[in-house]
């Protein structure tokens, strides 16, 4: 592979070997980039973000050591424009180019203040309102790069200019197994016996459990709609955990929703490589915003079909008919229609899996994704030699 003759800085907020989506997609997007150019430098938080003010003080200073040595520097995303700000104060006309994901932009119209009970402290203290201040006052860059077309339209809202689209990428073999698990070892994960789990439709949920994803929703006006043999496991940890349980009881549903915290990694893989449809039944909520979807493409590449709320940047993960289907947020008829006709064949539904895979490993390749920021990051710095 021929290298181009860039030079960057990377700094970002979250990396391994702390796990999370945003670590991982940090690592990814960081390494794969690093392979296609000359050089790279990498100033990451590797202790998790309560260690975040600390970082982003040391960050300063190590960004104005590298500065001069580098073409460019890429922030991984606006919590750390105090950075970018300061960098800029020194070297001005150093280009540097900023991710966006989406709710790092919009959280400036945030979530109502008693959510922030649930909160860390750090959270606490850095709320909406100190936030819009700190992005006004110190988010300075030459280059906005967002993850989608919805987070891109949020972002020329706010007033960002020179706007980029580049999605996020997926890992090929990740959650891939050629060789599919038995019903015997989600019967395991789930603590349930495997007679349990035969003639069973299994649907499946992954992510942090915040209202927008729209899983206590599901529960309460999907899952009612929907006969017995189907079961919904809901993987991922967060504040509304307590509500979606409630709802859970509400119904009458502890045997056929399940909701399983936060898993291994061999165990996700055993789920994704099991179920037979992936959902994302997410709802608008004021002041939050799906940036794009990571996990729809986390389950497609491990030929899990992908059922999705059409809102945000979604649309961006999930190509309706291609890689996964697309229905209208919040309205429960048609997510029940669209379940009740992939199951009606569910050999093709299979089929449409694989097919989805092939799709997105073409599309969402991190190689790809690479090959974009790298013509992006090329594009800047010869403008900035203008």
């Amino acid at each position: 592979m021929k290298k181009h003759p860039l030079k960057v800085l990377f700094i970002t907020r979250a990396y391994p070997p702390i796990i999370g989506g945003m670590e991982k997609l940090s690592y990814n997007l960081t390494t794969s980039i690093s392979r296609r150019i000359e050089k790279s430098y990498i100033v990451a938080n590797r202790r998790g973000r309560y260690f975040l003010p600390l970082f982003a003080l040391s960050a300063i200073f190590k960004g104005l050591f590298w500065a001069p040595k580098v073409d460019l520097i890429h922030l991984s995303d606006p919590t750390l424009a105090i950075v970018g700000f300061f960098i800029k104060i020194f070297y001005r006309k150093k280009p540097i180019a900023v991710t966006l994901h989406g709710l790092d932009i919009t959280y400036q119209d945030s979530p109502k203040q008693k959510d922030l009970k649930k909160r860390s402290l750090f959270e606490k203290i850095f709320n909406h309102k100190v936030y819009r201040f700190y992005l006004k006052k110190f988010l300075r860059a030459d280059l906005f790069i967002c993850i989608s077309e919805a987070t891109c339209r949020e972002a020329i809202k706010k007033g960002l200019k020179n706007t980029v689209v580049v999605p996020v990428g997926v890992s090929q073999w990740e959650y891939f197994l050629e060789k599919k698990p038995s019903l015997a070892k989600l019967a395991a994960v789930l603590n349930v016996k495997t007679d349990f789990l035969k003639d069973k439709n299994i649907l499946v949920t992954v992510g942090r459990l915040v209202k927008r994803k729209g899983v206590r929703w599901f529960v309460l006006n999907v899952m009612p709609k929907l006969s017995e043999n189907y079961i919904y496991l809901v993987i991922g940890r967060g504040i509304e955990k307590e509500r979606i349980k409630e709802a859970i009881y509400e119904k009458g549903f502890q045997d056929r929703v399940f909701l399983l915290g936060a898993l291994s990694e061999d165990e996700l893989k055993i789920v994704y490589n099991t179920a037979h449809l992936f959902v994302m039944p997410n709802i608008k909520i004021k002041g939050d915003f799906e940036g794009f979807g990571m996990v729809a493409l986390e389950a497609s590449s491990a030929a899990l079909p992908v059922l999705a709320s059409n809102i945000e940047g979604i649309p961006d993960a999930v190509h309706n008919e291609k890689n996964g289907f697309l229905v209208r947020s919040g309205d429960a008829t048609s997510f029940h229609l669209a379940i009740k006709g992939l199951f009606e064949d569910k050999t093709r539904l299979k089929e449409f899996g694989k097919e989805a895979r092939e799709y997105t490993v073409k599309n969402f390749s991190w190689d790809r994704v690479a090959l974009l920021y790298v013509e992006a990051f090329k594009k800047l710095i010869e403008e900035s030699k203008r």
